[in-house]
């Protein structure tokens, strides 16, 4: 913002009425006057709260005061639960300069921190830390460096309540393996591999073939970049 530079450059408007004497004699006349001193913000701001949100992905951080959203380092971030943590490779700021500021994190953070069970798995058990540089304030003040002894708490914690998506499947009749990639980390445990069926295109399911079980020999995964989590089945 332009406003409030320097005192020779600001005024301040003052309407009639804004004050009166000790004999209740109310200032009449309006008029505007010339700042003899400006004293600029020099207080550092202040992360004072975090939200985080699975099922969309997002990140909201809470400042003390507005910040400049385009000086925002989501490098600098580190979520931390115990002796586990994943420090962010990126993200994007949806919103504008503000005291709250809302991040869009990638899908390779989003699937590192899904894909450990111990990470992010309660409001209570995780916090935040960051760098020197997170963000400035509307002066050019740097947040100070957040270190895991002034940790911030997740004050809120929204779980993943979206199903995954299947999004290709593969099969190596030499290796006997059929590949499933998904949109995210999956829980390998829970995969049931009689579900499956191989079906010929554009026929019935009577002429498909139902999978009586299998072994998952790789799953979880979540490569970095991320692109999908595998769950290969010998068939």
């Amino acid at each position: 913002t332009s406003l409030a530079i320097s005192s020779a450059d600001t005024i301040v408007g003052v309407e009639s009425g804004v004050i009166s004497d000790m004999f209740g004699n109310v200032l009449t006349s309006s008029s505007t006057q010339v700042l003899s001193e400006l004293t600029a913000d020099a207080v550092v701001p202040e992360l004072e709260s975090v939200e985080v949100d699975f099922d969309v992905g997002r990140m909201s951080f809470h400042f003390s005061e507005t910040v400049n959203a385009s000086s925002f380092d989501a490098t600098l971030v580190t979520v931390n639960s115990g002796s586990e943590s994943v420090t962010l490779s990126g993200g994007k700021v949806l919103s504008g300069n503000s005291w709250v500021l809302e991040l869009q994190m990638s899908d390779a953070d989003v699937n590192a921190l899904k894909y450990n069970p111990q990470l992010a798995v309660a409001a209570s058990l995780t916090y935040i830390s960051a760098e020197t540089g997170l963000v400035a304030d509307m002066s050019g003040n740097m947040l100070p460096e957040i270190d895991s002894g002034s940790a911030v708490e997740v004050s809120r914690l929204f779980q993943d309540s979206t199903s995954p998506r299947l999004l290709e499947v593969s099969l190596n009749l030499t290796s006997e393996l059929i590949s499933l990639s998904f949109d995210e980390s999956i829980n390998f445990t829970t995969f049931e591999a009689s579900l499956l069926k191989l079906c010929p295109s554009n026929t019935s399911s009577a002429s498909c073939l139902q999978l009586t079980g299998g072994q998952v020999t790789n799953a979880n995964q979540h490569p970095a970049p991320f692109t999908s989590a595998q769950a290969t089945t010998v068939v």
